[in-house]
């Protein structure tokens, strides 16, 4: 995302993810004027460029957002940056669209149609290493815990218990553990 903004120059640019469960994105990274006050802002599909590129899966280069209906000012008057051109690209992974990257200039400077170029292509490889990213996180998941049970198991239990010993040592506090064993689980395990 660093490479985007380094060639394009954007004054405001954010990466926002498509949350499945509630059809809405949400600004995973947002970098610029106002940004700090999108942290947890949430868009629906039908809102907003970003909302239709996600739904469409298709790029949208915008000269002057404040000229385009889709356009959500709502967001300008949260953040306080005023919009000027905008690009707006999907980002797609064996055909499922898994969020939005949006660059925004300020108003007066236009986005041309080489930096949409480079952002949809550079679009793919970050689409690749958000779905990659979020496979190793589900195989971390996976392997501390019991697929059977859903608990936790000994691979989640021994760096905890480094962690926790260690923090008591520095701290010069008590240390206490105790186990709890079930008879005869491992045979309902086994069913």
């Amino acid at each position: 995302m660093e490479i985007i903004a380094r060639i394009s120059k954007p004054k405001n640019w954010s990466l926002l993810l498509l949350d499945y469960a509630s059809k809405e994105l949400y600004f995973e990274i947002a970098v610029g004027e106002g940004a700090e006050k999108l942290k947890g802002v949430r868009l629906k599909l039908s809102e907003g460029i970003a909302g239709w590129v996600a739904r469409t899966g298709q790029s949208m280069v915008v000269e002057d957002a404040y000229k385009e209906p889709r356009f959500a000012h709502w967001i300008d008057e949260k953040t306080g940056f005023k919009a000027g051109s905008v690009v707006c690209v999907p980002l797609i992974y064996k055909g499922k669209v898994l969020g939005v990257i949006e660059l925004i200039a300020e108003r007066g400077k236009k986005i041309t149609s080489w930096e949409l170029e480079v952002l949809e292509a550079m679009a793919d490889f970050a689409a690749v290493a958000i779905e990659n990213a979020r496979i190793v996180g589900k195989i971390k998941r996976y392997n501390i815990i019991d697929d059977i049970t859903g608990l936790y198991n000994s691979r989640y239990l021994h760096p905890l218990l480094e962690m926790e010993i260690s923090r008591a040592q520095r701290h010069n506090l008590p240390f206490s553990l105790i186990f709890v064993d079930l008879d005869y689980f491992k045979l309902v395990n086994d069913r």
